[in-house]
């Protein structure tokens, strides 16, 4: 799992993910025939078939913030992505510079927004620039805490199935999409712009309890989401899976980005149970990430 912890640790919050994608295309654009990144900072990877054209998905992003304005002593900052402000007071951030602070709050813990929020003055910081969530790294025996595991988890599964690839049928793209954490919008593009017959996205869920939603937990194993927000799968694309995976049925309504069905992609979404998802810090078994490489790799497989 050392593949998953080195993917967490680069710097990566939504629209500056260059470091996460020259990680990954030293590593596996040897597999591919083409290797190129689109207009919207997307690692678009190609396999030359003749048959139809099936496209892989993952994305590279995480949580962060943007300085939005600085004030002799403090710089305040927007989040980016979906952020619990709770999660935020006395957190370090890692500025892209490599400044470090802390993130202060004149206010209790109770009553503090984010906009009440801000850091320390860093010098050669700038409004625009981007941070991320300092943690640690906890190795739980059959678990794994750390920050970025979202993306850690679904990109090294992707990475370990480029192997499987041997290039003798179908037309097979891996896309790892840029600024997922803000509505999707690099894997959209990317798939507008593919237009693939099919594709399989990876994701993470949470194991949080939603109400009449279907109750996740660690060690849970692939879960495949029937329906989720806009999201309703083609249940056709579970044809031939033999492999164990739990379906997944959420009650949520709101409808927070566009989903890739939305542009007539005909998708499968499988996820790997997480918890904390929703913070800078999350938590996922090994066991959970194992089945879901080998399910992803019988895809591929199945798919050449």
């Amino acid at each position: 799992m050392d593949n998953i912890m080195k993917l967490s640790a680069l710097f990566g919050p939504s629209g500056d993910e260059q470091q996460v994608m020259d990680y990954i295309k030293g590593e596996i654009a040897g597999y591919f025939d083409e290797c190129y990144i689109d207009n919207l900072g997307s690692l678009i990877l190609r396999k030359k078939g003749k048959g139809r054209r099936i496209c892989f998905a993952a994305f590279t992003d995480e949580r962060g913030i943007f300085i939005s304005h600085i004030e002799k002593d403090k710089m305040y900052f927007c989040p980016v992505g979906k952020v619990d402000p709770i999660d935020l007071v006395n957190r370090e951030i890692i500025l892209k510079n490599g400044g470090r602070g802390f993130v202060y709050c004149d206010k209790t813990v109770s009553e503090a927004k984010l906009q009440d929020m801000y850091l320390p003055f860093i010098e050669g910081v700038s409004v625009g620039d981007t941070g991320v969530a300092a943690c640690g790294v906890i190795d739980g025996g059959d678990t794994l805490t750390a920050k970025a595991l979202e993306r850690g988890v679904c990109c090294h599964i992707l990475m370990e199935a480029a192997k499987e690839i041997s290039g003798n049928g179908n037309e097979i793209y891996f896309v790892f999409s840029a600024m997922y954490q803000i509505g999707k919008k690099g894997l959209n593009a990317a798939l507008s712009a593919i237009k693939p017959d099919h594709a399989v996205v990876l994701d993470t869920l949470s194991t949080a309890k939603k109400d009449n939603s279907t109750l996740v937990s660690l060690g849970d194993g692939v879960i495949v989401k029937l329906k989720e927000r806009a999201f309703m799968a083609k249940r056709e694309l579970l044809d031939g899976i033999t492999l164990p995976y739990k379906k997944y049925v959420s009650n949520e309504t709101e409808i927070t980005a566009k989903h890739p069905v939305t542009f007539g992609v005909l998708t499968l979404d499988i996820a790997v149970p997480m918890q904390y998802n929703n913070h800078f810090c999350q938590r996922v078994k090994y066991g959970d990430v194992e089945a879901m490489g080998e399910f992803v790799k019988n895809i591929v497989k199945s798919e050449e």
